[in-house]
């Protein structure tokens, strides 16, 4: 037995090394190209989590573990790895920690683009995503000659250049059809985040929302791409927050 014991604890030593050592070199990596404090913060918690996992699964760091006696989450927290063709739910009251993982996934290489309910020069100087497409969700946005851009009628083309880009609310057939025309362009490489599904929600009603969630997400898995969407659960009651969080593939705390 004391063997065993003592062979175990080696393999556990030798395990937890090589996962810290793994750890350091991504950081060195992340300080290299300029990551944010609220970058680090999130995917160094990221790493933690998983290495420990990776040595022992019954292991998790103190704040992941529920107090003894205490309720049991609905969800373990689930560390984002951004896996192309996986949605994560972020939830959170702003959406900084949804941000933190958009500009992470830049600048790991995805191309981006993002819904926002903040002017896009303030989204890009704010989260330095300055490549990413960003359009903007206000009352007055859209297009009002058409229903839907030339590529939701078949037509092709769709311009998703540089320039400043609004968008009204309850065109959502509209939004779609500028994101899937992205996921289509990018399929394997592309990150889409929409920031303001409070904002949808107010303006189309739950049902609608969450079946447009519903498509945008499985163009997302079909198109391995990652979707990222930051919501409040304070701002919805507990069931439609609980169907939300069951169409999404993960879900992640974003409050730090």
């Amino acid at each position: 037995m004391g063997l065993d014991k003592r062979g175990k604890s080696k393999d556990f030593l030798n395990g937890y090394g090589e996962g810290v050592n793994a750890a350091w070199d991504e950081v060195l990596k992340m300080a290299a190209r300029g990551y944010t404090p609220q970058e680090f913060q999130i995917m160094i918690k990221s790493r933690r989590y998983a290495m420990l996992k990776e040595v022992d699964p019954g292991l998790a760091p103190p704040d992941a573990r529920p107090a003894q006696g205490g309720p049991q989450p609905q969800k373990a927290e689930a560390e984002p790895q951004l896996a192309p063709g996986t949605s994560y739910l972020v939830k959170e009251v702003k959406p900084d920690g949804a941000y933190a993982l958009f500009a992470y996934a830049i600048k790991s290489g995805m191309k981006g683009f993002c819904i926002a309910r903040t002017s896009p020069e303030i989204v890009k100087k704010k989260y330095k995503v300055p490549d990413a497409k960003v359009v903007w969700l206000v009352s007055t946005g859209g297009n009002e000659s058409t229903s839907l851009p030339p590529s939701a009628l078949g037509l092709g083309g769709g311009d998703f250049g540089g320039h400043e880009e609004t968008v009204a609310p309850d065109k959502m057939p509209w939004i779609f059809s500028m994101m899937s025309e992205f996921m289509d362009a990018n399929a394997g490489s592309g990150a889409v985040m929409i920031d303001g599904l409070e904002y949808l929600i107010a303006n189309n009603g739950f049902k609608a929302v969450l079946n447009f969630v519903q498509q945008v997400n499985e163009t997302a898995v079909s198109r391995k791409c990652v979707l990222i969407l930051p919501v409040s659960p304070s701002t919805m009651d507990q069931r439609e927050f609980a169907q939300l969080e069951k169409e999404m593939g993960e879900t992640v705390d974003g409050s730090g």
